[in-house]
This record gives structure tokens, C-alpha cells and sequence, in this order.
């Protein structure tokens, strides 16, 4: 498109504007030339868009995630939402979640949230890797997932067991595909332009067998009552008298009167040391 502009001043800066769906886009700004001509390009983009790329597998009891997110800045100058960054909800349930080391200067973990971008968008946008965790409930998975921002060209791949169905809602579909690392079920492409959820349930996931926790509680039980039943000896066990024996006493003081004559005289000295071999005896 090529647009007349009335000469400019020497100096003076422009920008070019669009407007799509009530909403304003600009360029970066420029100085025009005047023998020329200058040339500027409008994305006519939502300022951040969020992406996500995502692959799972169940791990003994937990369904494990992990992957890259990425939030793209279409704007030229940083984006932030707030002043206590930027928060990229994960799924309701989740847990264990953990950022790459690389990234931990710019990301957190908000718990009970999901991951945080401390740091302003700059033009381009941020990129990091992280992983998390969600319980496994006798085979049975529930994923919801809110995306504030929507997702364009997200993917999220599961590793097939067994038995395993998967069932989306909305018009998120899947296939499964099998390749020399196995079969996976995946959905790609995912782009949502609106605020919203996306859900899926997983059914015939792996799971240890009933009799296996039931064991495991009944040992925890166990635990515990060994734990309240040594505390409660413990307070209320025998106690010892709670004075010396009269008869022991006067024995122990005839041999200390004994032991301090001969210390005085310094007399018999193998009687002294019977004396002290006796006393060690009856004070234990």
C-alpha cells in the first residue's frame, strides 16, 4: 500500500496506524525521506501471543509434562501486565512444578498458579523451558488448562500405554501416530484466539493395583500407632522409687566413714582400695 504524506518538518518523526476489530496498530516510528520515499510495516497482531509446545507421559502415580512456553511481543516497545510480572497459569491440580536453570532469572513458580515472568516482555518475546506434574486417581486424568492470552500454533503430545483413551472437548481433536520411539497421541496446531479453556480427560492410565495402597495405608497406620504407643510408655511407663534404700544408705555411709580414717591415717592400703571398689559398686 503506498500512502501521500504531506512533507515533514526536518526531524520530524511518524509512525504508520491500522485499525482492525476496534483495535489500533502501529509501526515503529520512522523519519521520512524526502527524495526517496520510506517504507514501514504494520502487524496487525494481538500484542502477545502465548505458545506452548508440551509432552507427557504417566510416571508411576504422576503425569508428568514438560516442554517449552513461549510468549511473543508483537509490539516494538516491552509488555508488562503488572506489577508483579506476568502469570502463565498451568493446569488446575498441578504440582512439582520446576523451571530450567537457564531460566530461572526471568521465571518463577507461583504456587498454586503456575509459572511467573518476572521480568518485562521485551519486543520479540520470552522464551523458557519448564516442567510439572498431576496426580493420576485410579486411571483417571482431568486437564484443565486456562489460557488468558488464547495459544496460536501450541502442540501437546502424550506417550500412548495400554488401555489409554483420551477425550477433548471443544474442537481440539487429536490422532495417534506411531514412530520408532512409540505411539503418541497428538494435538497440534492448537489456536485459540479467545480468553478460554481448554479441557481433555485421560481414562486407562497406568495405576498401581488396589491391594498395593491398601497395604500402603495399612503400613502408615501401623507406623503410627508403634509412634503413640511408645509415647504413651514412655509417660506413663514405671517410674523409679523416689528415695535410696535405707539399708543400702547406712552401708554406703559406714564404708565412706571406713575410707575417710584411712585417708587420715594412711594406714592398709589395700583395704582402701576394697573401700572404693565396694562404693563404685553400690553407686553404680
Amino acid at each position: 500500500m503506498v500512502i501521500d504524506v504531506a512533507p515533514a518538518a526536518a526531524g520530524q518523526v511518524v509512525y504508520a496506524e491500522a485499525t482492525m476489530r476496534n483495535k489500533r496498530y502501529r509501526s515503529m516510528p520512522l523519519q521520512l525521506l524526502e527524495a526517496t520515499g520510506s517504507k514501514m510495516t504494520v502487524f496487525v497482531y494481538p500484542r502477545t501471543l502465548f505458545q506452548f509446545q508440551l509432552e507427557s507421559e504417566v510416571e508411576d502415580e504422576l503425569f508428568a509434562v514438560r516442554g517449552r512456553f513461549n510468549v511473543m511481543n508483537w509490539s516494538w516497545a516491552p509488555y508488562r501486565a503488572g506489577p508483579d510480572g506476568l502469570v502463565i497459569p498451568l493446569p488446575r491440580g498441578f504440582k512439582g512444578a520446576i523451571v530450567a536453570d537457564t531460566d530461572q532469572a526471568q521465571v518463577s513458580v507461583a504456587a498454586g498458579e503456575g509459572y511467573r515472568i518476572i521480568r518485562p516482555i521485551p519486543p520479540g518475546g520470552r522464551q523458557f523451558h519448564a516442567a510439572f506434574s498431576m496426580p493420576v486417581e485410579a486411571g483417571h486424568l482431568a486437564w484443565s488448562l486456562d489460557l488468558p492470552m488464547g495459544a496460536w500454533d501450541s502442540s501437546l503430545i502424550i506417550k500412548q500405554t495400554p488401555g489409554m483413551t483420551v477425550h477433548t472437548e471443544g474442537k481440539i481433536q487429536g490422532e495417534t501416530r506411531t514412530v520408532p520411539q512409540g505411539t503418541f497421541y497428538v494435538m497440534s496446531q492448537i489456536s485459540i484466539r479467545e480468553p478460554r479453556s481448554i479441557a481433555m480427560t485421560l481414562e486407562g492410565l497406568p495405576s498401581p493395583p488396589t491391594w498395593r495402597r491398601w497395604v500402603q495405608g495399612f503400613v502408615g497406620l501401623l507406623v503410627v500407632g508403634m509412634i503413640v504407643a511408645g509415647v504413651a510408655f514412655a509417660l506413663t511407663g514405671r517410674r523409679r522409687p523416689e528415695g535410696p534404700d535405707p539399708a543400702i544408705e547406712a552401708h554406703r555411709q559406714r564404708l565412706l566413714d571406713e575410707l575417710v580414717e584411712l585417708e587420715r591415717s594412711g594406714a592398709n592400703p589395700k583395704r582402701r582400695e576394697q573401700l572404693l571398689g565396694e562404693l563404685e559398686r553400690l553407686w553404680g
